[in-house]
């Protein structure tokens, strides 16, 4: 009788135990984040392994790493100058160069190459040093970065390694000529003639079905090498698409060519999926032509918007630009007052990049208000923040943004330069943003849900996270037909169920 009573306790306690066990694993994976929230090394390995959908706000160039950088050098027998920040260059190499070749197993070439390809060294010794150091580097290591199907493959390879499915990558594509085409428009340009300046560029033949092949061309030799490099290895599951920008610090008729020529690719290239702007915003080339910059980008919208011939044959020309990357010291106060605001009303983009200077803004919580009401989102890079304009903790905007129902998303800029990764973005949002788990879940979702990836999204309402129909009853056959026709809804549905796994584990 003792014996049974004793069986019936053992069962009683374990069926105690084993429900205790299971309420662990369905309690919220926020719990075990609170308790590993204060512990970097915990949290970096909880970080690492959760889903973070995508990567909207990066540069190509700047997502390599100079290792790799030297890599491609030495593949190519480049020579580097020590004496002027290792720039490479072609070979033969002149007097005072070295061999790239020769950087791969000397310390000290490898290691001076890497200190001015990148921000390894983290020096605070001037406020200007990680702002030059960082725009200096793209420079240095610029013709080096002649291999784009290896860079795809490396951002490829990494993605895949911090659990994303999707990177939005900025890069140029523009014809071997277009700085020869681009003269016809000088003069017009000089007049304010926006519409002549086209027209002349028009009639050159910049549009022509020549120079548009080219770039497709050299976008599908890319993605060509790039899946023979992974062989269908870790990184072949990340989709991509691409962002075509206009440096904001050439000459003006130049920046007006590669924005009408990015408008024109996008417009019938599925792969390019939009147009930005980048370079310095503080650079005075770009604060005295920021106004004349938004008008360009106001032109181009309005044509392709209203002109049946130029309406974009693979979707919408999709915008999103670089505003805000400021603050006070580094310009003037009256350089801080609109740049966001021209942004969203001339430049009509759809996402804004850094917007750090949001606080200096004319009637900023009006700005913000819009921002909420137009559904625009911010893209939000921590560490480059804080390495090119010291902006981080309670000085960072990301937590008005948020307050203001701003969607936001987090993003690695150039994290070769800025010797970074994803994973370290979620980490600083914790510990230097105090974010929360949820906090990071929606900026993953985000990323997906304010890209411009083709397609339809999942969600009827992404507010309330209601599924589209054909979805709401799980993965029917309407529901797989329709994931196979809408790119976007088909990786958003992986994040879904990445996440229902994570969190199963966690």
């Amino acid at each position: 009788m003792i014996r049974k009573q004793l069986r019936f306790l053992f069962v009683v306690l374990l069926l105690v135990a084993v429900a205790g066990c299971t309420a662990a694993k369905t309690r919220s994976t926020g719990t075990y984040f609170d308790q590993v929230r204060e512990d970097p090394v915990r949290l970096r390995i909880f970080l690492t392994e959760m889903p973070k959908g995508g990567d909207i706000h990066n540069h190509l160039p700047g997502m390599v790493y100079a290792e790799d950088f030297l890599r491609m050098a030495a593949a190519k027998d480049m020579c580097l100058d020590p004496q002027n920040g290792y720039t490479a260059s072609a070979g033969p190499c002149k007097d005072g160069q070295v061999k790239a070749t020769d950087a791969l197993r000397n310390a000290a070439h490898w290691n001076g190459a890497i200190n001015a390809w990148s921000t390894r060294q983290d020096r605070r010794d001037s406020f200007m040093w990680g702002h030059d150091q960082f725009f200096a580097t793209f420079f240095r290591f610029g013709a080096a970065a002649n291999d784009m199907g290896y860079m795809l493959a490396e951002a490829a390879k990494q993605a895949s390694h911090e659990n994303m499915a999707y990177l939005e990558l900025m890069l140029s594509v523009f014809p071997r000529d277009l700085w020869g085409l681009s003269a016809v428009a000088a003069d017009p340009i000089a007049k304010g003639d926006l519409a002549g300046a086209y027209a002349a560029l028009e009639q050159a033949g910049l549009f022509n079905e020549t120079h548009l092949d080219e770039c497709s061309r050299t976008l599908i030799e890319g993605e060509q090498r790039r899946d023979m490099l992974l062989k269908g290895g870790p990184g072949s599951e990340v989709h991509m698409r691409f962002m075509n920008h206009a440096i904001r610090t050439l000459p003006r008729h130049v920046v007006f060519a590669q924005l009408a020529y990015s408008f024109a690719l996008a417009a019938q290239e599925p792969r390019m999926v939009g147009i930005n702007l980048v370079a310095p915003e503080d650079d005075p080339v770009s604060m005295q032509d920021y106004e004349l910059h938004m008008a360009m980008i106001d032109f181009l919208y309005t044509l392709y918007h209203t002109d049946p011939a130029k309406q974009p044959v693979a979707g919408n020309v999709n915008i999103a630009l670089h505003a805000g990357e400021l603050t006070l010291g580094l310009v003037k106060q009256d350089g801080l007052r609109n740049h966001i605001r021209l942004a969203i009303e001339q430049g009509h983009a759809q996402r804004i990049g850094h917007g750090i200077d949001i606080s200096y803004e004319e009637d900023p919580y009006g700005l913000l208000r819009t921002m909420r009401e137009k559904d625009i989102a911010i893209e939000i890079q921590l560490t480059s923040n804080d390495v090119i304009l010291h902006v981080s903790g309670d000085r960072h905007p990301l937590c008005l943004y948020m307050s203001q129902g701003v969607p936001f998303a987090l993003g690695s800029d150039d994290m070769g330069v800025a010797r970074t990764d994803m994973t370290t973005e979620y980490l600083r949002a914790v510990q230097d943003q105090g974010l929360g788990y949820e906090d990071l879940k929606t900026s993953a979702r985000n990323s997906l849900e304010y890209s411009f990836m083709p397609g339809s999204s999942l969600w009827a309402d992404y507010g309330r996270k209601v599924v589209v129909p054909q979805c709401a009853q799980g993965k029917t056959d309407a529901c797989t037909a329709f994931l196979s026709n809408n790119e976007k809804a088909a990786v958003q549905w992986r994040l879904e169920r990445d996440l229902e796994a994570f969190e199963a584990r966690w």
